[in-house]
């Protein structure tokens, strides 16, 4: 039998009595492809304080999102299957989130991996992650299973300036907040964005996807303002962004957004698509669609992710090319 987590979710009747809403295995379960790891999402806030309601809808019914979101928290517990170990003896891609994370071993033998040290860890033991880059490895014979509080935070202004000044470590997988394993080559000059939040815009892209600020955009004589973004390889994303800007549902996925006229997605050139997925997910992207073998380029692989915007994002590689 497939193991799953129990979750029991209190509320309150039209009396005000306290009652329980849900007993049972959490609705949402996913899989990291080709790692050995799965999510149970067991419930969300989206803001602080969180607004208690007697009941609500189900929260975890959404893309897969491993920090929260701005002002929130996130619980889940995350089973680690072994023999999925990267070269470098890794489960998980090295991350980091400006979060506070509370890690709380269930059962099995797990290992937290940071730049310079690792640690053992065995049911009971609890990880107080401020932070700092890491990953996760199960190399023991049999499963592990883990429970993970993420609660939203900001780095102050003095570590992040020490972070952000950091390069990439050995393995091009390590260094400041600003560095993932997704390395892009790109040959256009810029992509522009709408955004609903410029200043969240700026810092997800430049954390996620290792972009610097070029310079500013402020027309005269318009609300409009903006940033123009580049990365070391050459590349640009412009993020604009007008009050009172009209919200339309994000695609899905490739197949919804070529249903309509204009913007469908941009495309990464990244050297492998898994990696890069992974990482982007750490850092807040929206899963949408799994690396596989693409339908239209023999011997590539694509996957598809969005910002937290919803503006689609495809991660591409091409071998021999």
């Amino acid at each position: 039998m497939t193991w799953a987590p129990r979750r029991i979710v209190t509320g309150h009747d039209p009396e005000g009595r306290s009652v329980v809403l849900t007993d049972g295995a959490p609705p949402v379960r996913r899989e990291v492809p080709g790692a050995g790891v799965s999510f149970f999402e067991l419930w969300n806030t989206n803001e602080t304080p969180a607004v208690v309601t007697a009941d609500e809808p189900e929260p975890t019914e959404r893309p897969l999102r491993v920090p929260p979101m701005p002002n929130g928290t996130v619980i889940r517990v995350n089973e680690f299957r072994p023999g999925f170990l990267s070269p470098e003896g890794r489960q998980s891609p090295v991350h980091r989130t400006e979060t506070i994370d509370y890690g709380i071993v269930l059962e099995g033998e797990m290992v937290l991996i940071l730049d310079d040290e690792e640690v053992e860890l065995r049911a009971g033991d609890v990880v107080v992650q401020r932070g700092t880059d890491h990953a996760w490895a199960n190399r023991s014979d049999r499963v592990a299973r883990m429970v993970f509080v993420l609660v939203d935070g900001r780095f102050a202004p003095e570590l992040a300036e020490v972070l952000g000044a950091r390069g990439a470590g050995p393995d091009g997988a390590r260094g400041g907040p600003w560095r993932h394993p997704a390395r892009p080559m790109t040959a256009f000059d810029h992509v522009g964005l709408s955004v609903s939040d410029l200043t969240a815009a700026t810092e997800w892209w430049c954390r996620a996807l290792d972009l610097a600020v070029e310079y500013r955009v402020e027309p005269p004589g318009s609300d409009l303002t903006g940033v123009m973004l580049v990365h070391a390889s050459g590349y640009r994303v412009e993020l604009l962004h007008r009050p009172g800007s009209l919200a339309f549902p994000p695609p899905s996925g490739p197949v919804e957004a070529a249903g309509r006229r204009g913007y469908g997605h941009l495309c990464l050139r990244v050297d492998d698509v898994a990696a890069a997925f992974e990482a982007l997910v750490a850092a807040g992207a929206i899963a949408r669609k799994d690396p596989a073998a693409s339908p239209a380029r023999p011997g590539a692989t694509t996957a598809f992710v969005a910002d937290p915007d919803g503006n689609l994002i495809e991660l591409l590689d091409r071998p021999g090319r």
